[in-house]
């Protein structure tokens, strides 16, 4: 029983319910207390205002500023209030959108009073393994020809790795079509080769067989012969080695998850359904 009101989701549901109250008064005390005939500006408020003030003009306001700022005020807030009983609000879509705004502001603003124990974050990263191995690292050599050059390309690599076949110390710059890239990379990470040549490219040299030349290994550019020569890590990493990451993706994850519990249950309550 502890442990089920120790879960993040079950604080956020919670916190659905008593939402608008709780925000009402989320400086302490409210802003202003509305009767059927009356606005009271709290010390609170004044307080706020004063700072605005100070921050903006690099000093305090003097008496007749004060007496605007508070009128000021007052006129936002009667004019709201009569706005309201309008309906002028109906079909505003900036001051729905503030208000989603100002919603969500909170549940994420006290999602991160969140703290993952140690078991959540190991669990977080069982999950997500793959995720999180450590980054491949490549040598190897290409030979890029453009597929828009040759009626036959399939038949240029063909000849090309012929040609590589039988003399390993021909100069690879000489042979395929000019493009940016180097015809040898030497301890290249996954990363930077994705970046490169696309991740498609990067994805195929994880199993390619070394030390042999392979035809056709498709890239954002064209097509290459490509041999591996080498290949190192991407080995599965622990926790201690990646709790800055899995941390970041841990409260992220639980803000999207909230988020969408939180809207849950408001289609819930209001009976929208999504599909």
């Amino acid at each position: 029983m502890t442990s089920f009101f120790k879960e993040p989701l079950l604080h956020f549901l919670l916190l659905g319910g008593v939402l608008l109250f709780v925000y009402s008064f989320i400086d302490g005390e409210p802003d202003f207390v509305v009767s059927a005939s009356e606005i009271t500006l709290s010390d609170n408020k004044l307080a706020q205002l004063t700072y605005a003030f100070k921050k903006t003009h690099q000093r305090l306001p003097d008496e007749n500023e004060h007496s605007a700022l508070v009128v000021n005020y007052l006129k936002d807030e009667v004019a709201y209030k009569k706005g309201v009983e309008m309906g002028l609000l109906e079909g505003d879509a900036l001051i729905k959108k503030r208000i989603r705004q100002k919603l969500e502001f909170i549940i994420e603003d006290a999602a991160q009073n969140i703290e993952p124990t140690e078991q959540q974050l190991s669990d977080f990263l069982a999950e997500r393994v793959e995720e999180y191995r450590a980054d491949e690292i490549f040598s190897f050599s290409q030979v890029y020809i453009d597929p828009k050059n040759y009626k036959h390309a399939g038949a240029e690599l063909n000849t090309l790795i012929a040609l590589l076949q039988t003399n390993e110390a021909q100069d690879l710059s000489s042979l395929g079509d000019a493009i940016f890239l180097e015809p040898s990379y030497n301890d290249t990470s996954y990363r930077f080769i994705a970046r490169d040549f696309g991740s498609q490219f990067a994805d195929t040299l994880k199993n390619l067989q070394p030390d042999i030349w392979h035809s056709g290994i498709k890239s954002g550019y064209g097509l290459h012969l490509v041999k591996v020569t080498a290949k190192k890590g991407g080995e599965a990493q622990s926790l201690g080695k990646v709790r800055d990451q899995v941390r970041q993706q841990w409260f992220y994850q639980q803000r999207q998850n909230i988020m969408k519990a939180f809207y849950d249950s408001l289609f819930k309550e209001y009976g929208i359904k999504t599909s």
